[in-house]
This record gives C-alpha cells, structure tokens and sequence, in this order.
C-alpha cells in the first residue's frame, strides 16, 4: 500500500506529501531495526529499553504525524481547473493514506502485546520469524 501512495504520489507530482510518507515510515523502522537486532542478542534489558523507544518513536510518527499527513492530504490534495475531471486519482491516494492510518494502528496494538507479553514471560525472541519457522515445519 506504501509503494502504491508513492507512486501515485509520483505520477500526480505530489512529491511532497510522498516525501513526507517516506520520512515517517522510514525512522520508526530504523529502531524497529535496532530492536530486532537486539533481540537476536543475551542483552535482555537492552532490548526491552529498545523496544520500548522503538514504541514511543512509532507511535509518534506513524500514529500522531501520519494522520495529520493524511488529514492535510484530504483537504488540499484538489485538482483545479480543467483537470477536476481527475479529482478522482487523488481521492483514491487520499483513501490510501486513511487505510494505511488504520493498519497503523492495528499494528500498534499488536507491539504493546509484544511488549506485554516479553515484560511477563521475559521472552524477547522475535514472535515473526519464530511463527514461520513453525509453518516450515509442519
């Protein structure tokens, strides 16, 4: 879904908005990153802080920045003159960005169930791979 809004955003030239997108996905995965690569490690408490951050990171680009994006994006992503005819293209980018706010969110809820569940049983395996390890198994 993020490629289709940047590329749409690309072909409308409506970089900015896309370039926007683009910062706000790209640094919460960078200490997603970091905290899987702690993951993989014995350093428990150091991957629970990270994770932690991570967390508080996500929430404010990807779930308080995104839909002020998306907010901004909805009203002034207007086509004027002869091409209101193709008002539609940007509805559909504007549609987009509110789909991708709502699996934001979704996927929020399931990091503090990730957060919750390695807080009680200290267990900071990634949940990710160890689930399609088991799908290979079978």
């Amino acid at each position: 879904m993020t490629l289709t809004l940047i590329g749409g955003m690309i072909l409308q030239n409506y970089v900015r908005p896309g370039t926007i997108i683009i910062f706000l996905h790209t640094v919460p995965d960078a200490f997603i990153t970091a905290s899987r690569i702690l993951s993989q490690t014995y350093y428990k408490t150091a991957t629970i802080v990270s994770f932690v951050v991570s967390l508080l990171v996500w929430m404010y680009f990807r779930n308080a920045m995104m839909p002020l994006i998306t907010r901004a994006c909805y009203n002034n992503l207007v086509y004027t003159g002869e091409l209101t005819e193709y008002q539609m293209a940007p509805n559909i980018l504007v549609f987009f960005l509110h789909c991708l706010c709502f699996m934001h969110a979704y996927w929020i809820i399931l990091l503090w169930n990730m957060l919750l569940s390695g807080l009680r049983a200290g267990d900071t395996d990634d949940k990710q791979r160890n689930t399609a390890a088991l799908d290979v198994k079978k």
